[in-house]
C-alpha cells in the first residue's frame, strides 16, 4: 500500500558489513502516529525506507527470501519499477537460478527501454547485469554482446577515463578469460587498471 508506515522495533549499525540493521513491524492505519519516529529514522540514515530499499537492504544481508517479499510487495504498487525487477534477478543469480535471473533483468531492460534515453546509465546497469548472468550460464560470446553494448553507453556517458568504462573493460577481460583467449582477456584487463590508475581509483 502507498505510504505504508512501519514501527521502528531496533535500529543499529553493523560495523562489519558496514550496513544499517533494522528491526521493523508494519504498522496498521490506526497507527500513524509512530510517522515521526519513521520520519526521525529516515533523517538519521539519510535514505527513505520504502519497500524497495528494504528489499536491497535484505538482500546485501543476505536475507534473500525476505528481500523477495519487499521486491514482491514493491511491484504490487509500482508494477513498472524496474529497480525490483533487478533486485529479484538480483536474488536469483546470487541463488544460482540464471534463467529465473535473465527473465527479470530482461523485463527491467524493456521497462527502462520503454522510458529513458537510449544511452541512459541504467540502461547500461540492465546489459551488464544481462552480461554477468549469461557468463554465469557459461554463454561468453552472449554476455560479450551486452558488455559491449554497455560499454558504448558508458564511453558515451562518461568518456574514456572513467571508473565505469574500467570495470565493463574488467568484465570483457573476465568473459575472454573463461573463453581462455588469454591474451585478449590480458589487453582488457589492462585497459581497465590503466583507466583506475589515470582516475586515481583505489585499487587495493
Amino acid at each position: 500500500m502507498l505510504g505504508t508506515i512501519f514501527r521502528i522495533d531496533k535500529v543499529r549499525f553493523d560495523d562489519e558489513k558496514a550496513v544499517w540493521v533494522i528491526k521493523l513491524t508494519m504498522c496498521g492505519e490506526n497507527e500513524n502516529e509512530l510517522r515521526d519516529e519513521f520520519d526521525y529514522y529516515r533523517q538519521q540514515m539519510g535514505e527513505y525506507i520504502s519497500l524497495l530499499s528494504l528489499g536491497n537492504l535484505l538482500s546485501e544481508m543476505g536475507e534473500n527470501d525476505k528481500a523477495i517479499v519487499f521486491y514482491r510487495r514493491d511491484l504490487q504498487e509500482h508494477p513498472n519499477s524496474c529497480a525490483s525487477y533487478t533486485g529479484l534477478g538480483n536474488v536469483a543469480l546470487h541463488r544460482g537460478e540464471i534463467d529465473v535471473a535473465l527473465e527479470y533483468y530482461s523485463k527491467a531492460l524493456e521497462m527502462n527501454l520503454k522510458t529513458l534515453s537510449p544511452y541512459h546509465p541504467d540502461i547500461a546497469a540492465n546489459y551488464i547485469n544481462l552480461g554477468v548472468a549469461y557468463g554465469d550460464k557459461g554463454l561468453y560470446d552472449k554476455a560479450l554482446e551486452y558488455y559491449e553494448k554497455a560499454l558504448k553507453i558508458k564511453l558515451k556517458v562518461y568518456g574514456e577515463e572513467h571508473a565505469d568504462v574500467a570495470h565493463v573493460y574488467q568484465n570483457m577481460g573476465t568473459a575472454y578469460d573463461e573463453k581462455n583467449e588469454y591474451e585478449v582477456a590480458l589487453q582488457y584487463y589492462e585497459t581497465c587498471l590503466c583507466i583506475l590508475v589515470e582516475v586515481s581509483y583505489d585499487i587495493s
